[in-house]
């Protein structure tokens, strides 16, 4: 599988497993391409994934602080553009 340029700085999910993980989504995401898929939205119970409204494009999706990294999301994916990385990559601002 090609990597492609991720959303969210990413390693992919190679990651040791006692490092909190986030999901992080990838160019190659139907929603960024103009394919209407929320998949990953409907399979997320925190409601981590919210989809932004674009003018004239499907929504696109973003990965909000809410994500515990179950990867529920990375399963459904048509595209397998989700992945799980280590939480201290994302560039996702932090709450303070």
């Amino acid at each position: 599988m090609q990597l492609a340029r991720r959303r969210f700085l990413g390693l992919g999910s190679s990651a040791p497993e006692s490092v909190a993980r986030i999901a992080a989504i990838a160019d190659d995401c139907l929603a960024f391409r103009g394919v209407a898929c929320d998949l990953c939205r409907d399979s997320c119970e925190p409601n981590a994934i919210r989809f932004q409204p674009r003018l004239g494009e499907p929504a696109a999706p973003r990965i909000a602080n809410d994500c515990t990294g179950c990867g529920d999301c990375v399963a459904v994916c048509a595209a397998q553009a989700l992945s799980l990385i280590p939480r201290e990559y994302s560039q996702e601002p932090k709450n303070d």
